[in-house]
Formats: C-alpha cells, sequence, structure tokens
C-alpha cells in the first residue's frame, strides 16, 4: 500500500514481473512497455560511490528501480484496485507533485496532526524504488543488500468508517548456481513511517541454496489512521559450496510482492537448472497483487 507522496495506499490487482540483467558499462535506462512504466539505473563497480572495505569487500555493481502506482477507492476508503502505472500516467503524476511543491500546496495537516499529500476521494498515488548493491565478500563470497523505500504518507479515515483492507507484502532476495552456491548468513530490518515503531518479519521461503524470502504486514493501525513501511534493508552473504574455482556465472536478484487482502497463497523459488540465472520468486493462488524485480549478474563461482 502506498506510504506516499500523496496519501498513498498500496493494494494489487495483476501481477507484473520483470527482470533486467546488469550490464558493466550500462547507462540509465526506462522502461516504456504498455504495462507499466520503470526508471532503472544501474551503476557499474567503477561507478559505485562505495569503495572496497573490510565489511562490504569490493563492489560488484548496483541497480535502482523506481515504479509508480495508482489505487482506486470506493466510498468507504475499500481499495478497488491497485497498479503500477504507465508512461503517460506517472509523467502527470511527476508534473502534479512538482507543481504542487512549486505552490506550496504539498501538504495538508490530517485529522490526527499528521502531514499528508493531498489525492483526490477515489485516487491515491506514489512511488515504490528498491534497490539491490552486491560486493565480493571474502576470498570466494559475496553480500547482496537490498533495500525498498515508499513514499511517504499516511491513509485516514473518520471514526466509524470500514476500514481498507491490507495484505501482506514480501521481499525476496536469491541467486543461481544450482546448489553450487549456499547462503551463509541473512538479516532484514525495516520500520513504519513518523516513528511508528519496528517491523515483524516472518520467513515466507526459505531455500539455503537458492534464496530467502520474507513476509511483513507494510501497515499498522495506530487509530485513527494507518501508517505504512517507510524503508526495509536486507542483506544476504552466500559462498560456493566446494574450494576449486570452476570460473561459473550467475546473478543476483531482489523481488517485491505487494498484496492487498487476506494471503492465503505461498510463495515458491522456480529454480534454474543451468545454474546462470537467479531463482524467479512467485506467490500463487493470490489474485490482488503485482511484484517487481532486479538482478545482478558477475557473481563467478
Amino acid at each position: 500500500i502506498m506510504k506516499r507522496m500523496l496519501s498513498i495506499l498500496l493494494s494489487t490487482v495483476i501481477v507484473f514481473s520483470m527482470s533486467i540483467p546488469v550490464l558493466a558499462e550500462e547507462m540509465p535506462t526506462t522502461d516504456i512497455s504498455e504495462e507499466y512504466y520503470t526508471e532503472t539505473e544501474y551503476i557499474s563497480y567503477k561507478d559505485m560511490y562505495t569503495p572496497y572495505s573490510e565489511e562490504l569487500g569490493e563492489p560488484i555493481g548496483q541497480v535502482i528501480q523506481t515504479v509508480y502506482v495508482k489505487e482506486t477507492f470506493d466510498d468507504n476508503g475499500m481499495i478497488l484496485e491497485s497498479r503500477l502505472m504507465n508512461k503517460q500516467e506517472a509523467d502527470e503524476y511527476k508534473a502534479e507533485v512538482a507543481e504542487r511543491l512549486r505552490s506550496g500546496e504539498q501538504v495538508r495537516v490530517a485529522p490526527n496532526g499528521m502531514q499528508s499529500f493531498p489525492a483526490s476521494d477515489s485516487t491515491s498515488q506514489g512511488e515504490l524504488t528498491i534497490t539491490l548493491t552486491v560486493y565480493k565478500f571474502g576470498a570466494t563470497g559475496y553480500k547482496g543488500l537490498a533495500k525498498a523505500q515508499w513514499t511517504s504518507g499516511v491513509w485516514i479515515l473518520p471514526d466509524g468508517e470500514e476500514r481498507p483492507s491490507v495484505g501482506k507484502d514480501y521481499l525476496a532476495i536469491t541467486w543461481g548456481g544450482n546448489g553450487e552456491i549456499k547462503q551463509k548468513s541473512k538479516s532484514i530490518s525495516g520500520s513504519y513511517q513518523f516513528d511508528q515503531g519496528d517491523i515483524s518479519f516472518s520467513q515466507a521461503r526459505s531455500d539455503s541454496y537458492a534464496g530467502y524470502c520474507w513476509q511483513f504486514d507494510e501497515s499498522k493501525w495506530v487509530l485513527p489512521a494507518r501508517y505504512y513501511t517507510d524503508s526495509i534493508n536486507a542483506n544476504v552473504v552466500v559462498d560456493k559450496t566446494y574450494t576449486a574455482k570452476k570460473d561459473k556465472e550467475t546473478t543476483m536478484k531482489l523481488t517485491y510482492i505487494h498484496t492487498f487482502d487476506k494471503v492465503n497463497g505461498t510463495i515458491k523459488f522456480s529454480i534454474d537448472s543451468s545454474g546462470v540465472a537467479a531463482a524467479d520468486v512467485t506467490l500463487s493462488t493470490v489474485k490482488d497483487q503485482w511484484q517487481i524485480q532486479v538482478d545482478i549478474p558477475g557473481l563467478v563461482y
């Protein structure tokens, strides 16, 4: 649900999926397919801001992707549709935000004293940015750092009105190698906006040789408002399962899945038997969802 630039509440309806490999010297690009629009920036190891350190290791690459979300509500604030915007819609949204910032009309004070961005009674808009950074870690291992960041917002309904449905969101880090790369450690942390506490995470899927997926509640009630996820940071350390170097190469992938309403499905990892690509992540039997994903190549094992 949109944590948002315009009072955003994120949910879902159609499953979208995307994965673009990072090329060493590739410049920032955009995806303007009919389904949805993304802004994706690839940063090669030569251009990364973080130099080598004992804690992080040698940088391999980084990819940053932003998508724009539009949600439609009924008179009671129940979500009717959540989807990723196309290019025209994203351009209009960004122009509106820029104009409101210029005019000084960008914020209003909500009933509980919090500030939120104005939006119409039936539509909420905002953006989600995911970042994956990979470092060489130790003699033969790799460390993947993942981040998901929503635009600010708080959703407020008058007392007595029916509350919007909210589901769980998922964040997964996966890798390839077909059993020859194993997880050594993992961690995740996150918080809700406006200092509303830490997010509680639980395991949705785990495979020591393919990836790890966490699930969490994207928002929490502190009446009379619902507060949304601010940012999430996760990392995994992986290493090959043997000492000899075979000069094979694979990728690491970050996947974010957004849902709304009750979630009864299960997370599945689809493993590439060749070991070249990181495992794909899907959420089964859940209609109201969409997902985005990015990956980085160059993991030699």
